[in-house]
């Protein structure tokens, strides 16, 4: 599957903003092996209907930090 580079782009900035995010998906520095897919976190933002050509990783995660702040939720940590 061939994946638009915006979507690409905005997945990876959505991993380096969103800690959390690493657990499932990345590179495990204590391993040394990777985990999950990014491709994972594309099929994430293009289920949720995200226009990646107007919309990056650092747009999706400043949005997402606002409404959590506004409900009164905070991003676990990648040991949970």
């Amino acid at each position: 599957m061939i994946r638009p580079l915006t979507l690409q782009r905005a997945a990876a900035e959505l991993l380096e903003r969103i800690p959390a995010l690493r657990a499932a998906v990345g590179f495990d520095d204590s391993t040394g092996h990777r985990r999950g897919h990014i491709g994972s976190v594309c099929d994430l933002l293009v289920a949720a209907g995200i226009d990646t050509d107007r919309w990056t990783g650092a747009d999706v995660a400043q949005a997402l930090n606002h409404d959590g702040t506004a409900r009164g939720w905070t991003w676990p940590t990648t040991e949970r």
